[in-house]
C-alpha cells in the first residue's frame, strides 16, 4: 500500500523510515530462512548417524551369531 505524503523533510523522513522497516524485515526473514537450513543440516546429520548406528548394531550382532528371520533378530541355533 502506498500512501502519499508529498515532499521536502517530512517525506524524506517517511521514506527513510519505510526503507529502514524494509531492511529490518527482509533481515529477519534471512535469518530464519538461514536458522531453517540450520535445522535441516542437523536432521540430515541425526538421521545418518541414526543409520550408521543401525549398521553398527546389526554387525556387531551378526558377530555374536544372530540373525534376522521374518523381522526379528534370532540367535542361530547351530547343529552340533
Amino acid at each position: 500500500m502506498r500512501i502519499y505524503i508529498g515532499r521536502g523533510p517530512v517525506a524524506e523522513m517517511a521514506a527513510l523510515l519505510d526503507e529502514q522497516e524494509r531492511q529490518a524485515r527482509r533481515a529477519a526473514r534471512e535469518a530464519w530462512n538461514a536458522e531453517q537450513i540450520r535445522i535441516q543440516m542437523a536432521d540430515m546429520a541425526a538421521a545418518e548417524c541414526r543409520v550408521l548406528a543401525e549398521l553398527l548394531a546389526m554387525a556387531a550382532l551378526l558377530i555374536e551369531g544372530y540373525h534376522v528371520h521374518h523381522g526379528e533378530i534370532r540367535r542361530r541355533l547351530w547343529a552340533c
